[in-house]
């Protein structure tokens, strides 16, 4: 019978430490060589602990029995988790639409805010210039922060029907551009006294 030299690994970083390892030689004929590589490969482990395995099954009558109870358990586990990360999922789920409704609500009682407060604005003065309106609703003052805002306000709630108007649907205003002015000094109307 050829042999081969099979060298067991010892305990090292990485390795766990509960394991008390040593270095040992073993010469083992060519075919046993050949059987331990495609027990390692179809088994999922080194060589060293398929011999260790084989070993203590020869040596203790119930190690086998121990290791299928082992493995039992880590498949119940295993199972356990899965249904507990599937819950999760369906929860995380669940807070995710949930999140998105609300968002979606928010954004819905904000613009019925802006267009109730810009209306009731808009009632006393008629019309105003963008800048005004905007200075009234978000209540800031004169500077970089309310140039700021006129452009968010101007970009995010009106849209371009031609050259000389800008229209919103949602808060149901009308801007009337000057082609002499920046958007802070545009007219804003009601779209119904437009």
């Amino acid at each position: 019978m050829d042999s081969q030299t099979v060298k067991l690994q010892r305990r090292g970083p990485g390795r766990p430490k509960v394991r008390d390892t040593e270095t040992t030689t073993l010469n083992l004929d060519r075919k046993v060589m050949a059987l331990l590589r495609e027990m390692s490969k179809r088994y999922g482990m080194p060589v060293n602990h398929i011999i260790e395995n084989l070993v203590l099954s020869a040596v203790n009558e119930d190690y086998p029995l121990r290791v299928a109870e082992e493995n039992s358990q880590l498949k119940r586990r295993v199972v356990e988790y899965e249904k507990r990360i599937r819950e999760l999922e369906s929860e995380l789920e669940r807070i995710r639409v949930q999140c998105e409704n609300e968002n979606d609500n928010t954004e819905i009682r904000e613009i019925m805010r802006l267009k109730e407060d810009s209306h009731r604005i808009l009632d006393r003065y008629g019309e105003l210039k963008v800048f005004e309106l905007v200075m009234r609703l978000f209540n800031v003052q004169p500077g970089e922060r309310l140039q700021h805002l006129v452009k968010r306000f101007v970009e995010d709630y009106f849209v371009n029907t031609g050259d000389k108007e800008l229209i919103s649907r949602e808060l149901r205003l009308k801007i009337i551009k000057n082609s002499n002015t920046s958007a802070m000094g545009w007219i804003v109307r009601k779209l119904e006294d437009a």
